[in-house]
């Protein structure tokens, strides 16, 4: 056997080997983090492992479209990926450390923005319609540039505006980190009617 064919296979298997982690990654999120969490607390594991699996085979429907039909160049495609994280993860994951009235109606409401807009975005390459092309104004590629401090924004407002319905458990709890988190001595989080700023 050539060293051709041999490093031909080690690429072959690093390959699949990722693809099947980020597609247990991916099914396990949204059965745990979403479906769990925040559709249904009450479910079983017996449910969250179908939820899991449906979502695994959906996953990989999309992917083998997509291969078929590849959008755009990989690295094209590599920065959409990034460009999904930053709109939808970087929010919720910042305020969560630095903010303290952040809570997870401001972060469902940052990280669906987030979604939506570079979703709207990849979709809007892919017809090539000039806004969102590699020389518009909001393209696929960059989106973050733009949609990324709006979900800031989003994710602070929405909190502020539905601090009255966190419970005082979460509040203590939240503190509590807070103030583990940056060594403070005192409560950091503030009644709803007062306006907070970012943690010191």
């Amino acid at each position: 056997m050539g060293q051709g064919k041999i490093k031909a296979k080690g690429a072959l298997a690093v390959g699949l080997s990722t693809a099947a982690g980020l597609l247990v990654a991916g099914a396990s999120a949204v059965a745990h983090d979403w479906y769990s969490t925040v559709f249904r607390p009450n479910s079983n594991d017996k449910q969250i492992l179908k939820v899991g699996r449906l979502f695994t085979i959906v996953l990989c429907v999309i992917v083998v479209l997509l291969a078929l039909n590849p959008p755009a160049l990989i690295a094209q495609v590599a920065a959409m990926v990034f460009a999904v994280a930053a709109n939808t993860l970087t929010p919720g994951i910042v305020l969560g450390i630095w903010y303290s009235k952040a809570n997870i109606y401001g972060t469902l409401a940052s990280m669906s923005f987030g979604l939506a807009g570079t979703l709207v975005c990849i979709v809007g390459w892919v017809a090539k319609v000039p806004f969102f092309g590699s020389s518009g104004l909001l393209p696929a590629t960059s989106s973050a540039l733009i949609l990324c401090p709006v979900a800031f924004l989003i994710n602070i407002v929405v909190s502020n505006l539905m601090a009255e319905k966190v419970s005082k458990e979460t509040r203590d709890s939240t503190d509590a980190i807070m103030r583990k988190l940056h060594n403070l001595p005192g409560a950091v989080y503030e009644e709803p009617d007062k306006v907070s700023a970012f943690a010191h």
